[in-house]
C-alpha cells in the first residue's frame, strides 16, 4: 500500500485540522525536542489483519498525543476532537477506508518530565 496507512491517516488528520494543536507531527517514533513547551502527535503502524489482493483488510494505526508540560487540558481536548471526528465518519473514505477507534479512550500516562500522553488505536478497513 502506497503510501502506507499510517501516512494516509496523518494526511487525513492534517486535512481535517486535527493536528493543528500540536507543535510537531512525527511518524514512526517520537522525536522529542527537549522543550517542555512543545507538544507532539505521532503516527505509526501497529499491525492489522491479513492483506490480500482485492479484499478489504484492517490496518491498525497507533496515534500518540504528547502534551506540553502543564497543558493537560489541551491533550484532553485534542483527544476528544479525534474521538468525535472518528465517531462522525459515515461510510468509507477513499483514502483510509472505514475507520473506527479500538478500545475507546485509554488511561492517560505521564512521562518522567510531566507530559500527559494519550495513545489511541485506529482500525482502518481498506480494500481496492
Amino acid at each position: 500500500m502506497t503510501p502506507p496507512m499510517y501516512m494516509r491517516v496523518r494526511n487525513v488528520f492534517e486535512s481535517a485540522k486535527l493536528t493543528s494543536p500540536f507543535t510537531f507531527i512525527n511518524t514512526l517514533s517520537w522525536n522529542d525536542t527537549g522543550k517542555l513547551t512543545d507538544s507532539f502527535i505521532v503516527f505509526r503502524p501497529s499491525g492489522g489483519s491479513d492483506i490480500q489482493y482485492d479484499r478489504a483488510g484492517d490496518s491498525f494505526v497507533q496515534i500518540d498525543l504528547i502534551g506540553a508540560k502543564g497543558k493537560n487540558s489541551a491533550i484532553e481536548t485534542a483527544t476528544n476532537n479525534i474521538v468525535e471526528w472518528v465517531s462522525g465518519q459515515i461510510g468509507t473514505s477513499t483514502c483510509i477506508g472505514a475507520v473506527r477507534l479500538l478500545g475507546g479512550i485509554p488511561q492517560p500516562v505521564m512521562t518522567t518530565e510531566g507530559r500527559l500522553v494519550m495513545r489511541l488505536m485506529l482500525c482502518c478497513t481498506y480494500g481496492e
